[in-house]
């Protein structure tokens, strides 16, 4: 037979296990915030974009749209800029705006 201690051992470990799960998954999908844009204005006529997902960069680290392109900015604790979706239209490198022969 089973004695009481073996069972709040039993029981213990359970929790333990389970509040494990909850931060391992609580860290995955937290991902960060972008800080705030270092230059919201861009002057250039193109943009260069160094990450175009969030796997582009490493980690404790955000791929984060900022007036130039999209840069790899480390972590923040709060949403101050905006966070590149994955998903969107993006390409590498430098990126030159559509001549108006090129939209046919």
């Amino acid at each position: 037979m089973f004695s009481t201690s073996d069972q709040v051992s039993k029981m213990n470990s359970r929790i333990l296990s389970a509040l494990l799960i909850l931060g391992i998954a609580t860290c995955v999908i937290a991902g960060g915030f972008c800080p705030k844009s270092r230059h919201p204005q861009c002057n250039l006529s193109y943009k260069i974009n160094d990450c175009c997902a969030q796997s582009d960069c490493r980690v404790g680290s955000v791929c984060c749209v900022e007036g130039c392109g999209n840069v790899c900015r480390a972590e923040s604790d709060t949403p101050l800029g905006e966070k590149f979706v994955d998903g969107s239209e993006c390409k590498h490198g430098h990126v030159f705006p559509k001549k108006w022969y090129q939209f046919w």
